[in-house]
């Protein structure tokens, strides 16, 4: 066995592997968020790589009830959209004025069918987490370069004067080596295995 062949050999592949990165994206917030066109807030990356899991953040200090709003997360190159949560007026379950909470398909929690809230003034518990009402994975197996975008609606009673606190994506990706990686990691082998 040639022991070089085998080292180069093994040396490249390691290389050329790919790697997992966790990246946590944040859009602008904004003052009266509950409109009726809805209100849609934009971030974009330079960042690239395969998406493996997505969640979602979001802070509201609402003028009056932040359940009221239709909220969804869209990625502007692909066309696909989640939707966060659908609003509660449909379901008779209300929050408070504050909402600050992560949407995570590997929670436990189901949106409007959860007690997590404080029992004085119903708003959600800080650092609580939730399932969104669309899977989150219907990001996976996207790049998360490129634009991402928040909208918000309020058809119920628009104007309250909802204030977006913070929102944003965290995104764990995988970052597959280039085409050009394993032609090189072949013309190296080659050439080694040539002047052995």
């Amino acid at each position: 066995m040639n022991y070089k062949i085998l080292c180069i050999t093994a040396l490249l592949y390691l290389v050329a592997l790919p790697a997992n990165a966790t990246l946590i994206l944040t859009g602008p917030g904004g003052s009266s968020v509950d409109t009726n066109p809805a209100s849609v807030f934009s971030l974009t990356t330079t960042e690239s790589g395969t998406i493996s899991d997505l969640n979602f953040f979001i802070g509201i200090d609402a003028g009056c009830c932040a359940y009221d709003n239709t909220v969804e997360l869209t990625h502007v190159e692909s066309g696909t959209t989640a939707r966060i949560w659908t609003t509660g007026f449909e379901t008779g379950w209300q929050f408070g004025d504050i909402l600050s909470a992560t949407f995570d398909d590997e929670s436990s929690n189901v949106f409007f069918q959860t007690a997590l809230r404080d029992s004085d003034d119903y708003s959600i518990l800080p650092g609580a987490d939730f399932q969104a009402e669309s899977m989150l994975s219907i990001f996976d197996g996207l790049d998360v370069f490129g634009t991402w975008q928040l909208s918000i609606l309020d058809v119920e009673v628009p104007g309250e004067n909802d204030v977006l606190l913070t929102w944003g994506i965290e995104v764990e990706t995988i970052n597959v080596p280039e085409n050009t990686t394993f032609f090189m990691f072949l013309v190296a082998f080659l050439l080694a295995h040539r002047f052995r």
